[in-house]
């Protein structure tokens, strides 16, 4: 009867054979040496190093974030604390927010500036769904409108010259 229960006991447990419920599958793969390759434990230590920047500039920006708004809290508990008016508090949030709007605009055109000068054909073909058929991109610039104007003037020109005959 021992025989079927092991024969049981085999057949549900899992895969790898040290792995516990409780262990992680990156703790088993540092465990055996025979499930990673070693060309991957190069590329594993790059992305940890990535993984621990990116964390490291997130800790940072949220960090100053903290220290901003704990900045705010401060400067109008001191207003309340030095009895200054509730008008001051709001011609900071005024300015703070005119700051803001003023900043998003400018990364706004900025942006739009970056577009155009990465691709300005796309950034015109998407800015003007329909397109008159003379307009196109060629290689060089096209001077049709200077025979137009050329036509006028000369019609105009004959047309003076006529009249002082």
């Amino acid at each position: 009867m021992s025989d079927n229960s092991s024969a049981s006991d085999t057949k549900d447990a899992p895969a790898s054979p040290s792995r516990t419920p409780n262990t992680h599958p990156t703790q088993l793969a540092t465990k055996s040496s025979d499930t990673l390759p070693i060309a991957d434990s190069g590329s594993a230590t790059v992305d940890n190093q990535q993984t621990a920047a990116t964390m490291s500039s997130e800790l940072l920006s949220n960090l100053i974030t903290y220290l901003k708004a704990c900045a705010v809290l401060l400067l109008v508990w001191l207003i309340g604390w030095f009895n200054f008016s509730f008008a001051w508090i709001l011609l900071f949030v005024t300015l703070y927010l005119l700051r803001d709007q003023v900043q998003h605009q400018r990364l706004l055109r900025l942006s739009v500036k970056r577009s155009i000068a990465l691709d300005e054909q796309a950034v015109i073909k998407a800015a003007v769904e329909h397109l008159p058929s003379w307009v196109h991109f060629p290689d060089r610039e096209r001077a049709e409108w200077i025979n137009k104007v050329c036509r006028v003037a000369t019609n105009t020109v004959r047309a003076t010259v006529r009249c002082l005959k």
